[in-house]
């Protein structure tokens, strides 16, 4: 009877070592994702901008006056 309480305890032991574990690898997602989420905006404002150089870039060389596009996009795209 000793050697059953005493296996029970140590899995109760054991399932709470697990659930702590479990909840802290929770919450270091959590905090993770929240650092990493400005960093991917930062990225996605970058990639906008990419593209609109590219494309003013293939319009120029195309022999497109592309003024009036640079001043289209400033006004446009106010989030950049």
């Amino acid at each position: 009877m000793a050697a059953l309480r005493k296996r029970s305890s140590t899995l109760t032991v054991i399932a709470i070592c697990l659930l702590i574990l479990l909840i802290s690898g929770g919450l270091f997602t959590m905090y993770l994702t929240h650092t990493i989420s400005s960093d991917a905006e930062i990225i996605n404002k970058l990639g906008i901008i990419r593209g609109l150089i590219q494309r003013l870039v293939k319009l120029e060389l195309a022999g497109v006056e592309s003024n009036e596009l640079i001043e289209g996009h400033r006004i446009q795209d106010k989030r950049i």
